[in-house]
């Protein structure tokens, strides 16, 4: 907590005394010009880019040869408490007792309450044996979940530019995800939402998207990559240019 703190105050200090602001999203523009009042006009928003996902399909990662070919929710990222895993997991009970929840990533230092936490919870809802821990995974199996999961879901709380949602759209990802910002800045309308911390909407969403026609799932994987193809390097590139001019200037 301390170092948090401290982390915050050198943030907002550097933010102050500076010429020019780079955020990387809207959201994060919003919160320095609202909570440390930082003056609008001097910040700039660059988003980052990815790179277009591989044409070939990656092998089926051998950890998780238990869910190929079988219905199952994917997420990614650091185990922390912002996660928002509790969402998810809420849901997965209401969810057909086929559908499984791989949950990637590894558990930040300090937060292995929370993890001990998001295991309790399953125990508790009964549906231990369907969630699967697969750790931190390499970029092939990531691209292999985000292709063969019936659905990527993002429950963060905490996200300034959330890569994960700009490497889910470049691979095609059929989303769901909380409505709290930043996400629908960076999904737009490829992604179908839910209200954060509110599992039995996350459930609902999910059972209507499972029972839905194949076209429904078609549709947002083709947003989606549609959507990823605005987040390029070279902008990132040329925009990070600009706005080091006007820091110059």
């Amino acid at each position: 907590a301390v170092k948090n703190l401290g982390r915050a105050w050198a943030a907002k200090n550097s933010s102050r005394r500076s010429d020019r602001v780079i955020a990387v999203s809207r959201h994060v523009r919003d919160f320095l010009v609202e909570r440390w009042h930082i003056p609008d006009e001097k910040i700039g928003v660059v988003y980052h880019g990815i790179d277009p996902a591989a044409a070939t399909d990656p092998p089926i990662p051998a950890a998780l040869a238990s869910v190929a070919g079988q219905r199952f929710l994917f997420t990614a990222g650091s185990v922390r408490p912002a996660r928002g895993l509790e969402d998810v997991v809420g849901a997965l009970g209401n969810l057909p007792e086929d559908v499984r929840l791989v949950i990637a990533g590894s558990v930040d230092r300090g937060a292995e309450h929370y993890e001990r936490s998001i295991r309790k919870l399953s125990r508790d809802r009964g549906v231990e044996s369907r969630v699967i821990w697969a750790g931190q995974l390499s970029p092939e199996a990531m691209s292999w979940c985000f292709r063969q999961a019936s659905f990527f879901v993002m429950t963060s709380r905490a996200e300034a530019c959330p890569n994960v949602v700009l490497e889910a759209m470049a691979e095609g990802a059929a989303s769901i995800s909380t409505d709290h910002p930043p996400m629908p800045e960076f999904f737009a309308d490829a992604a179908m939402y839910y209200g954060a911390r509110d599992s039995r909407q996350l459930a609902e969403r999910l059972n209507g998207a499972l029972a839905a026609p194949p076209e429904l799932q078609q549709g947002l994987r083709e947003r989606a990559r549609k959507r990823a193809a605005a987040f390029t390097w070279d902008d990132t590139a040329r925009a990070t240019v600009i706005e080091l001019q006007r820091a110059i200037e």
